[in-house]
C-alpha cells in the first residue's frame, strides 16, 4: 500500500499522481490531499498514528529521485528482526 500526502501543493501534483496510479491499478495507492500547507512533521503527526503497527513506514519527498528498486531493496532489510530502521544514502546532482 502506498500513501501518498498532499501538504497543500499548488500545483498540480495530485491530479498527476493520481493519473500514474491509474496506470498500475493492481498496487494499493491511497492519495490524500491537505489544502493548507501545514508542513511534513504537522502532517506525519496526523498521519502516522493511522498506521498499522506492522507497517513499514518509507518517507520520501517528491523532489527525490528515486532508484525504481529503492522499496524493493529497502524491504529486504527487514527480514533481519533486529532491523527496525533502515536509511538510505542520498546523494546530490547538480
Amino acid at each position: 500500500e502506498v500513501l501518498l500526502l498532499d501538504d497543500g501543493s499548488t500545483d498540480k501534483s495530485s491530479e498527476i499522481a493520481r493519473a500514474a496510479a491509474a496506470k498500475h491499478p493492481n498496487l494499493l495507492i491511497k492519495i490524500r490531499r491537505f489544502p493548507i500547507n501545514r508542513g511534513k512533521v504537522a502532517l506525519f503527526n496526523q498521519v502516522i498514528p493511522e498506521i498499522p503497527n506492522d507497517s513499514i513506514l518509507f518517507c520520501s519527498d517528491v523532489s527525490a529521485v528515486l532508484s525504481p528498486n529503492t522499496l524493493k531493496r529497502a524491504n529486504s532489510y527487514f527480514n533481519n528482526p533486529k532491523v527496525g530502521a533502515f536509511c538510505s544514502k542520498v546523494q546530490l546532482q547538480e
